[in-house]
């Protein structure tokens, strides 16, 4: 496998697992916010969590628009 493409495949699986975490925190903010004492600000926490899912997608997008080659068919 040629080393460009394994870097660029562990970028990649990189940002697709930081935007998994995001959502999944995300998902247990909204659904048991009662649950979580240490985040008092529910709100804040989520959009601290946005700003990682916005991030790790903008890099995952640049990644595919720059560096993965047109496929022809």
């Amino acid at each position: 496998m040629e080393l460009k493409k394994t870097i660029r495949d562990a970028l990649m699986l990189r940002y697709q697992g930081e935007m998994a975490s995001a959502k999944a925190n995300i998902e247990v903010f909204m659904n048991n916010s009662v649950g979580i004492g240490e985040h008092p600000d529910i709100i804040g926490a989520i959009d601290s969590q946005l700003e990682l899912l916005s991030n790790a997608e903008e890099k995952l997008e640049a990644v595919k628009s720059h560096y993965v080659p047109d496929r022809v068919i």
